[in-house]
């Protein structure tokens, strides 16, 4: 079973790559994006490691407000009424509508950026955490009360056990959006100075060139595969951590 799902992984990259190669001068050649990336190395990785942290300070921001939330949740479960008109507005409503009033309070620095990341980023989260606390048995949710514990000593004996694999699970679709939402932070933040991948998309945007243009999707495709995989790691970890039960 595992060595099948190495090879279908392989075939996975070997088609687009493939297709890639052959696809003729309409697209350049893997050859030709690594030497651009070579050629630009300093300015790519400054590029990369900008947007890189927006990114994980977007996280940061996101699940510090997502731990915050679900902690009144879980102990005053009618505290989701509160919260729920807050979430739902915050995600039906487009990141880069806040874009201009996080400039106005944070600047067009690396708060702003990280803000709007955050803001995209935080609904997978809070939604998964959620559904953990959701999956709790009612079992477990009954034997406390008998017993008499308060709810602050179930949720750090039960409870948080159930939102944090719900909150590892959120965070692979999260990683990867905040790796957008700091894209997009860079195009709609960048002001006179472009700076980050986003930046580095909007200053070639008046005289767009294929090489490019394919260097900085590439620079965005690593990035956001990167994060995903820390993702990845994180959620087989608490996994193997907390072992909840499959229900």
């Amino acid at each position: 079973m595992k060595n099948e799902r190495i090879i279908y992984t392989i075939i996975s990259f070997a088609i687009p790559i493939l297709i890639w190669i052959f696809s003729g001068k309409s697209i350049p050649s893997p050859i030709e994006l690594i030497f651009d990336l070579l050629d630009n190395s300093t300015h790519h990785i400054s590029n990369f490691i900008f947007t890189g942290f927006n990114a994980a300070y977007g996280i940061f921001i996101a699940s510090l407000f997502t731990v915050i939330i679900i902690f009144f949740i879980a102990i005053r479960p009618a505290f989701s009424s509160f919260f729920y008109p807050y979430i739902v507005f915050l995600k039906a409503t487009p990141a880069i509508a806040f874009a201009p009033i996080y400039i106005i309070f944070a600047g067009c620095g690396h708060v702003s950026r990280a803000l709007v990341a955050a803001s995209i980023c935080f609904f997978p989260l809070i939604v998964g955490a959620l559904s953990g606390l959701a999956r709790v048995p009612e079992r477990l949710v009954l034997l406390p009360e008998i017993y008499g514990a308060s709810d602050w000593k179930r949720f750090w004996s039960i409870d948080w056990g159930y939102a944090v694999t719900g909150f590892s699970s959120g965070l692979l679709t999260a990683a990867p959006l905040a790796v957008v939402g700091s894209i997009v932070g860079d195009y709609v933040i960048a002001g006179n100075r472009p700076e980050g991948i986003g930046g580095y998309l909007l200053s070639i945007i008046s005289n767009p060139q294929p090489i490019v243009t394919m260097s900085g999707i590439f620079l965005c495709s690593i990035l956001g595969f990167i994060f995903f995989f820390f993702a990845k790691i994180i959620e087989r970890i608490v996994n193997n951590w907390f072992k909840i039960e499959k229900l």
